[in-house]
């Protein structure tokens, strides 16, 4: 940021990126850039080519070495443009905020940024002119006072998360390797039929001669478990047997001649009327379907309490404030 005394309207410009544009304002007299990142704009792979994900050295690499082999940080190709946008920016700039998730991987992309802006700007390093925006929600108020009292950045955070992506990538590349070239000849053993009980083996036989494999076997800490979740979902939808329910639902006639009935009469009726005083007068069958909530169904509460918690108060379910307005007087 850079001083300035012109409006505050915010402009919003093309950045280097197609998905990160860059909003330029004025807050407290200052200048302010705004624009984002997708996500990590680093991976981490195999230093030496011959062990990289993708380098076509499976049949020539004993997965084993694989364990001990040195690995680095890297600009994906699809990432250039976003770092490229970082830079330009952060070399006009004098302080540096960076407003990411607040969490251990928020930690991680934040110091990515970080050793960006650095990378373009060197001033930006010195005098801790790069700060860490720390916040609970998207409120105004929560993101006026974020901005009025930055923190540092935790690298000790954003350190884990490298030793956690090391890890994932030591063991994915390791058994994605190991069991791809393992079971080829299972796969296509079992490939035609239905079933088959495969059985795993320790692989003692030398893989210098192996063929890189078109298919697959991938194997990782993460999506394992998220594979079970989906599968079980499947094997609950698979296997559930619909059954009939019932519910029922009282009306009430209101006599001829009368204005407004008393709350209060209405519940004492009903709950002094017994079974016996009722009578079924129509008998409906109605087939319905849950669908799974759209994004912007999936919004709406977020929206509704984040507008709560900045005082605004709202709903995302009006029924939701009647509610609340007829217990109030009800305690009344």
């Amino acid at each position: 940021s850079s001083s300035s005394s012109s409006s505050s309207i915010m402009k919003k410009r093309k950045g280097l990126a197609k998905y990160n544009p860059v909003f330029d304002l004025v807050w407290q007299g200052y200048h302010v850039s705004v624009t984002s990142v997708l996500g990590h704009i680093m991976n981490m792979d195999f230093k030496e080519s011959r062990y990289a994900i993708g380098g076509g050295g499976w049949g020539s690499v004993d997965p084993k070495l694989l364990f001990g082999a040195k690995v680095h940080k890297l600009i994906p190709k699809d990432m250039l443009k976003t770092v490229e946008n970082i830079k330009k920016e952060a070399q006009r700039c004098s302080h540096v905020i960076l407003f990411l998730d607040c969490d251990r991987e928020g930690e991680n992309i934040a110091a990515e940024v970080a050793a960006a802006c650095v990378q373009a700007n060197p001033s930006l390093g010195v005098e801790n002119r790069i700060a860490r925006a720390f916040f609970s929600s998207l409120s105004p108020n929560e993101i006026r006072k974020a901005m009025r009292m930055p923190g540092r950045l935790k690298y000790e955070f954003a350190y884990a998360v490298d030793a956690r992506r090391e890890v994932d990538l030591r063991l994915g590349a390791v058994f994605t390797r190991w069991q791809t070239l393992l079971l080829k000849d299972f796969l296509r053993k079992f490939s035609g039929e239905g079933r088959g009980v495969i059985a795993l083996q320790p692989c003692n036989n030398s893989l210098k001669n192996k063929k890189s494999m078109s298919n697959v076997v991938s194997y990782g800490p993460c999506q394992l478990p998220t594979l079970g979740f989906i599968v079980q979902r499947y094997l609950e939808i698979r296997n559930f047997t619909s059954k009939p329910f019932w519910k029922l639902c009282l009306q009430h006639k209101q006599q001829r001649g009368g204005g407004g009935v008393d709350k209060s009469c209405i519940k004492s009726s009903f709950l002094s009327s017994s079974p016996t005083n009722c009578k079924n007068t129509t008998f409906t069958t109605t087939k319905k379907k849950r669908w799974m909530p759209s994004v912007a169904q999936q919004q709406q509460p977020k929206a509704a309490e984040t507008a709560r918690i900045d005082g605004r108060g709202g709903s995302f379910n009006k029924e939701d404030d009647d509610d609340d307005k007829e217990e109030e007087e009800e305690e009344e």
